[in-house]
């Protein structure tokens, strides 16, 4: 049912705009593996090596480099998947599907800022991440990747700056974590242990 009404209003669609079933072939998924945008975790890899490299004369293929880092991605998504799947509870089940989904954004060959719109409308349904100053942060950051045309603000040039700046995200997420760690452990002593008066 719900399959054949969006059959039906992609053809309708098609039709009535003119395009068409031009826009339906394997070249359209080509496009995402040609595009080197320096928001996109491996591209902002890749380039990084070359610039940190290219002083000392080392001469770094970082389109290959970066396909290389494309597919190493993809298989630690399958896994991070695998993992999640194996753990996964009744009540982490919302949060497991929108870190995999998240996982898969970052992993994936071109990362537009809108494509996290899938796990991060899961992750808001989650208690814990509503609090999160981290992920407002974050957030409020992606509304001035994109320019108003719709092109990134950012040139290729700034993936060192960008690759620095999704390591101390990812530091101060670990640390936030392990710190929301050692409170619940802290609150799952008894008070005798706590030093508490008895």
């Amino acid at each position: 049912g719900t399959s054949a009404l969006a059959l039906a209003v992609l053809v309708a669609v098609s039709a009535l705009t003119g395009a068409g079933a031009a826009w339906v072939s394997a070249s359209v998924l080509e496009i995402p593996g040609k595009v080197h945008l320096p928001v996109t975790p491996t591209t902002a890899v890749a380039w990084t090596a070359r610039w940190l490299l290219h002083p000392a004369g080392v001469v770094v293929r970082w389109r290959q480099v970066e396909s290389a880092l494309r597919h190493a991605a993809l298989l630690a998504t399958a896994v991070l998947g695998l993992l999640l799947l194996r753990r996964v509870r009744l009540e982490t089940l919302l949060g497991s599907l929108a870190a995999l989904l998240l996982a898969v954004v970052a992993a994936g060959p071109a990362m537009w800022p809108w494509y996290f719109a899938w796990g991060l409308s899961l992750l808001a349904a989650c208690r814990g991440p509503q609090r999160s100053r981290l992920l407002a942060l974050a957030l409020a950051a992606v509304v001035f990747e994109v320019k108003p045309d719709g092109i990134l603000g950012l040139p290729l040039h700034t993936a060192p700056a960008v690759l620095a700046g999704y390591l101390l995200l990812a530091g101060a997420a670990w640390l936030a974590v392990r710190a929301s760690a050692r409170k619940r452990a802290e609150q799952a002593r008894p008070l005798s242990e706590r030093g508490a008066l008895l």
